[in-house]
């Protein structure tokens, strides 16, 4: 399994980035998303970078939550992608 954070962040960004900006949904930094969810900013650049060994169910329970409280329907499967 890989994590796909960064890649539904980009994605979020460029569909945000040509809605009218009164309209647009603040997309948060790694930095951002790292204290929301109560980890450091390197420990959350490590999954994203998937360098780390797994995620706790409760990570990323907390980031959809903080997702999903800026406006955006984000799934499981918008965190995590398995290939073989």
């Amino acid at each position: 399994m890989i994590v796909t954070l960064k890649q539904y962040l980009s994605k979020l960004e460029a569909e945000e980035s040509v809605r009218p900006e009164d309209q647009r949904r603040d997309i948060p930094s790694i930095t951002t998303l790292a204290k929301e969810v109560g980890i450091s900013r390197v420990q959350l650049q490590r999954l994203v970078s998937n360098e780390t060994e797994g995620i706790k169910f409760e990570l990323g329970g907390n980031i959809i939550k903080s997702m999903r409280q800026r406006g955006f329907d984000m799934n499981i499967t918008d965190l995590l992608e398995y290939y073989e």
